[in-house]
């Protein structure tokens, strides 16, 4: 993702910095049916401490083994109902230690109207951003 260019130069997005994993990333991720990444983004390789053609058609369990299985069930659950599913605050494993992600999940549909797979575009977030749950039987 670039910024447009100003007077000064090329600007771009600091996710994308050579090998230097950002705080407040922005991550996007293609994966088939299968769990697998297809396609993602330097702001990944970048936060994997890896090249990002390493992660091309790798599954994400070798990438993010603690909770690939619960990505994946998000992913099921959009493939399966061919709706997004936006705003799942998740976990992710990077260099600089775990960080929580705010995740929307798009359902790739092809020409015939099948889900092929799923979309994820996801922004590292402060855990303070995100509504905290109430008990609905506390009254205050």
């Amino acid at each position: 993702m670039r910024s447009q260019s100003s007077p000064a130069g090329d600007q771009s997005d600091p996710s994308e910095a050579q090998g230097t994993p950002v705080k407040g990333a922005t991550y996007i991720f293609v994966k088939d049916r299968g769990n697998n990444i297809l396609f993602t983004n330097e702001a990944v390789a970048n936060s994997l401490g890896v090249e990002l053609e390493e992660i091309y058609n790798t599954p994400s369990s070798r990438w993010y083994p603690k909770h690939a299985q619960d990505y994946f069930q998000d992913d099921l659950e959009v493939i399966r109902t061919g709706k997004p599913k936006l705003r799942i605050e998740e976990p992710k494993a990077t260099v600089r230690g775990e960080v929580i992600l705010e995740s929307n999940k798009f359902p790739l549909i092809d020409e015939h109207g099948d889900v092929n797979g799923v979309l994820v575009i996801a922004r590292e977030t402060e855990v303070s951003e995100f509504p905290q749950a109430r008990d609905p039987k506390d009254p205050g």
